[in-house]
Order: C-alpha cells, then sequence, then structure tokens
C-alpha cells in the first residue's frame, strides 16, 4: 500500500487517431465473453499510419447465433485477416496477431469520454500505408480473394 497526491490533476485524454480509413497490424487478442454470454475475441490493434503509429484501438469480434441479425460481421473480419471462416472450424484468436487489415476509425464519447472505434473494416492495402517489416505469409489478401 502506498500514497499518492493526485491534488491538482485532472484525468487526461490519450489523443485520437482522426475519422477515417487506417492500415492496422493486430498485436494482441483475448478470447472472452460478452455481456449476453456470446463467444467474443477482443482486438487490440496498432495504427501504421507513421502519423499515428504510436495508437491504438480495441475492436471485439462477437461471434453471433446463425439467426442473429449480425452473425455475418465476425465471418467479415475473418476473411479480412485470412482466417478460417467457412463450414465448421475453431476460432484461434492468438494466431490473428500479427495479421494486417484496413479499418474505418470513429470517435465515439460516452460519459464525457471519447475514444477511437472502428465503424467498418476491410483487408489490408498494400498503398494503405509504409510498413516498418514485411507482410507475413498468409496475411496478404486482396479484395479479388474475397468472396463478397
Amino acid at each position: 500500500m502506498f500514497e499518492y497526491d493526485a491534488v491538482g490533476l485532472i484525468d487526461s485524454q490519450f489523443e485520437l487517431i482522426p475519422n477515417g480509413w487506417f492500415p492496422f497490424r493486430i498485436f494482441d487478442t483475448e478470447e472472452l465473453k460478452s455481456s449476453k454470454g456470446y463467444q467474443q475475441v477482443l482486438v487490440k490493434a496498432a495504427c501504421l499510419d507513421p502519423r499515428y503509429r504510436d495508437r491504438s484501438v480495441w475492436h471485439w469480434v462477437t461471434f453471433l447465433p446463425k439467426d442473429h441479425k449480425g452473425a455475418g460481421i465476425a465471418i467479415h473480419f475473418l476473411k479480412c485477416i485470412g482466417q478460417p471462416y467457412e463450414d465448421k472450424f475453431i476460432v484461434e484468436a492468438g494466431a490473428w496477431k500479427g495479421k494486417y487489415f484496413m479499418g474505418e476509425v470513429f470517435t465515439d464519447t460516452f460519459k464525457g469520454k471519447s475514444n477511437n472505434k472502428l465503424a467498418k473494416v476491410s483487408p489490408y492495402r498494400e498503398d494503405a500505408a509504409p510498413l516498418e517489416e514485411p507482410l507475413e505469409t498468409g496475411t496478404e489478401t486482396s479484395d479479388d480473394a474475397l468472396p463478397f
């Protein structure tokens, strides 16, 4: 236990990524359950745009039952990062680390705090931003190769 003097400090706001499309690389994942008990993966992704390279977003991918209206959203995300998505398959969230994708960023404000969220995702594009490292085998996908 220790004492800390926070007198005069205000809750700081980290810098946000502006609204728009940006390239991302997944650096961590966590397998969770949604508030309704559905399987869910928390994706932590770093922005690859050199102007915002020190910033990241958290994106929740929820695996809904087939009869649910939004069930295809998780499948779309899997397609975008080159992971299995057809028939029956095992979701290996750890295999998502190092995968690239494009994300449409927007700013959401809740209870006075602003955070970045992703409105949409799409496959990574080579022309999106300079990379410090080459893509891993199997991470490069083109729009032509995806059936949607």
